[in-house]
Formats: C-alpha cells, sequence, structure tokens
C-alpha cells in the first residue's frame, strides 16, 4: 500500500530533519519506506506520522547504494500493538468489502532486511516477537481439506501460537486457524512451524485481515497487562475479599487512561486501598 508519511528524527550528521516519504509496502508492525536518504545506520529511533497517528519506530535496515533497495528503510514500532496505518487498512477493507490481509511480523519482508543483506548467515533467533502465556482454544484446518484438529492455547505472540493436541500436524503443513481466547475470536491463515509428536504444533501467523490483526494486538495487550501479570505481593494489604473490588476501581481507572506505568500503577493501588480501609 502506498502511503505519504512525514518522518523525522536525527540524520546522520546528527543533526534534526523532517521529510515526506512513501511506504512501499505496510505490514502491522512495521513498514519498508522510500524516499528516506539522509540516514546511513541501522537501529536509529526516528519518528513516522500518518494522517493524525504517529509513533516511533526503529531502523532495522537501509538499503545500499547500487541495490534496488537503495533510498528505502525498513522500519519497526517501537510501540506495542499500536499501527500509525490501521484507518488506511479499514478504508481500503470497505472499498472491497472486507478487511484486507497483511503479513504477520514473523513473515513479512517488509521489516525484515533485503535479501542482499542477509548474506545467508544463520540467525541464533529465528523468533522475532516473544511468546506469553495465554489459556484459549485453537482450531486448525489443513488448507484444501475439511480436516480439523482441536488444540489447547498454551502461548501467543504477534508471529505465531503454540497449540497443545495429542495429533499435532506435519511440519510445514499450510493452515487455516481459529483462536478462541479471552473472550475474543481470531482467525487467519499460518504453517506449522514446529511439530512435536503427542505433544503439540508451534504454529506461525502468515496472513489475516486487518480486523483479526486488530484484534491479536488487544488479545497480547490482555495478557501481557500488569493487572494480568502480577499483583506485587508488597503492595496488597487488603483481605482477600477486597481483591476484586480492588481490580475492578484499577480497570475503571485503565478504561479512562488506556495506560499505566509500572510506577503508576502501584501508587493507584495503594491509594485505593487505602480509601478502602477507611
Amino acid at each position: 500500500m502506498k502511503l505519504e508519511v512525514r518522518v523525522w528524527g536525527m540524520d546522520s550528521t546528527g543533526k534534526p530533519f523532517s521529510q515526506v516519504a512513501r511506504t512501499v509496502e505496510i505490514s502491522g508492525n512495521g513498514a519498508r519506506l522510500e524516499g528516506v536518504t539522509c540516514l546511513q545506520q541501522a537501529g536509529e529511533v526516528i519518528g513516522v506520522q500518518h494522517g493524525n497517528q504517529k509513533a516511533r519506530f526503529r531502523i532495522l535496515w537501509i538499503g545500499e547504494n547500487g541495490t534496488a533497495e537503495q533510498g528505502q528503510i525498513g522500519i519497526g514500532c517501537l510501540e506495542s500493538g499500536k499501527c500509525i496505518w490501521w484507518q488506511a487498512l479499514q478504508d481500503a477493507g470497505d472499498d472491497v468489502g472486507q478487511g484486507p490481509e497483511i503479513l504477520s511480523p514473523d513473515a513479512a519482508s517488509t521489516i525484515g532486511p533485503p535479501p542482499a543483506a542477509t548474506g545467508g548467515a544463520p540467525q541464533a533467533e529465528r523468533r522475532r516477537y516473544p511468546r506469553y502465556q495465554c489459556s484459549g482454544k485453537v482450531l486448525l484446518t489443513k488448507e484444501g481439506t475439511e480436516i480439523s484438529t482441536s488444540a489447547k492455547l498454551t502461548d501467543i505472540g504477534l508471529g505465531g501460537c503454540y497449540a497443545e493436541t495429542f495429533t499435532p500436524l506435519a511440519l510445514h503443513t499450510p493452515v487455516e486457524f481459529v483462536i478462541q481466547a479471552d473472550e475474543l475470536e481470531i482467525r487467519g491463515r499460518g504453517m506449522v512451524r514446529t511439530a512435536h509428536p503427542s505433544v503439540g504444533n508451534g504454529i506461525g501467523f502468515t496472513q489475516m485481515t486487518a480486523e483479526y490483526w486488530q484484534r491479536l494486538n488487544q488479545l497480547i495487550a490482555r495478557v501481557t497487562s500488569p493487572i494480568a501479570r502480577e499483583v506485587p505481593v508488597k503492595a496488597v494489604h487488603t483481605a482477600q475479599a477486597d481483591i476484586p473490588l480492588t481490580l475492578e476501581a484499577l480497570l475503571r481507572l485503565l478504561e479512562k487512561k488506556e495506560v499505566l506505568t509500572r510506577d503508576e500503577f502501584l501508587t493507584e493501588l495503594m491509594s485505593i486501598q487505602t480509601e478502602m480501609g477507611r
């Protein structure tokens, strides 16, 4: 998708810059841009804005001079779950009657280095995004057939999930999946990346619509939220019967503010507990 964006940051000489660029390709968490020529080093952080949405991105690679990628850069979003071109994806979906399909980060070439930059070197860690524990169900259907396997969801990430089953599918089997977790349903296409006999399959996501991609980000945000991960023991002084009330109060606060830092979370928790103790 070709989109006009504004890019700003510090150039290779250490001077601030701001310029207009264009996307060549986009994915849920990154993009390939063209028209950015003042940057020479990967790893730098830049700002990118499309419409009224903006976010911080890290430069993952820079196209070499004399190659097809000259003047292009690959970027990955540093703000988990944020996609500044959701509206463009939604508009494209309205035009064709359904949400456009986008590649998952593990499958998309848009945010990885160009083929010429890899040099065929082996990768120490192939998984680009971490997995998180998550309880739910997965229905796997071999593409082109009606053969389905029901499995238990044990972990999930932006790039894939793990499905526990006594009858795992063969390695490299293309599948259609339906994930049900935390009252969310996520559908898409994937590929069996690992197969452990009598244990389960690791599934790599390959395609899903923008709507389901957004649901995936929502699910990961839920399972990685401070409240879902832990309530620090030192911060909890209320009786067990009061814990649901404490969490309910914090959830109301999160609905208003959307994001809390760890310090803000602890401060608000102590404040609520103090009020409940009066």
